[in-house]
């Protein structure tokens, strides 16, 4: 599993520079406030003076732009992890892996804000989490730990948007400044998210034949021989 924070750019192993201890900082203020922590407080957080986080990003614009860059390498870092790890079931949904990763705490809190936002550091965030999740699901096939979906790009996306809408809606009803973490949130809930990844909720296949014969693609019929 990689670390909260990558190495430095130029290879050093901590990147302790006063540039990246106010990208830090901001990351995690913005996770814990949402975007509009106040440039000042950043400042203070990574113990430098407003006039130097100026210097170094141009505008607070340029240093959110500079958290999205890094929270998207990280999130790449940790893509390729779990898609060389062994598919065990807890892994199927790279949500849930963030859950249950304290180190991670931020990353989730900053993605979770930047998915609320909207834009494209949002919509970036989210196709990683779910193209990661899809693979995620084809090497649990292919080993034998899960079933192979009819549409597995639709099952990837909705495991994805299933995890962070109950995200999101933990993260709605928060106090400001709260820790990341959301631990407790999944020993609350885990033993009803696996009875459904497990045994399932329906005792019948009925709704689903409904909607597989009502959603077929419908045939062209043949033309008339002229």
């Amino acid at each position: 599993m990689c670390s909260a924070w990558p190495a430095s750019e130029d290879g050093s192993p901590a990147d302790l520079t006063a540039r990246a201890r106010i990208r830090d900082a901001a990351i995690t203020l913005f996770a814990q406030e949402g975007f509009a922590a106040p440039l000042r407080r950043i400042a203070a957080s990574a113990g430098v003076s407003p006039a130097l986080v100026i210097h170094h990003f141009g505008s607070k614009a340029g240093l959110q732009a500079e958290c999205d860059r890094h929270v998207g390498q990280v999130m790449l870092q940790l893509k390729s992890s779990t898609t060389t790890e062994s598919p065990e079931a807890s892994e199927a949904n790279l949500v849930y892996l963030l859950a249950n990763a304290d180190e991670y705490g931020y990353l989730l809190g900053y993605f979770l804000r930047s998915l609320s936002l909207g834009g494209p550091a949002g919509r970036h965030f989210l196709e990683a989490m779910t193209q990661a999740t899809a693979q995620l699901i084809e090497r649990g096939v292919a080993a034998g730990t899960m079933r192979q979906s009819r549409d597995p790009a639709a099952q990837a996306r909705y495991l994805t948007y299933s995890g962070l809408g109950m995200l999101l809606a933990w993260q709605a009803v928060q106090p400001q400044g709260a820790p990341g973490g959301v631990g407790q949130l999944m020993d609350d809930l885990g033993m009803a998210s696996l009875e459904l990844y497990t045994e399932g909720l329906l005792t019948s296949s009925d709704l689903l034949e409904a909607f597989i014969a009502n959603h077929q693609p419908k045939e062209t019929p043949d033309e008339p021989d002229s």
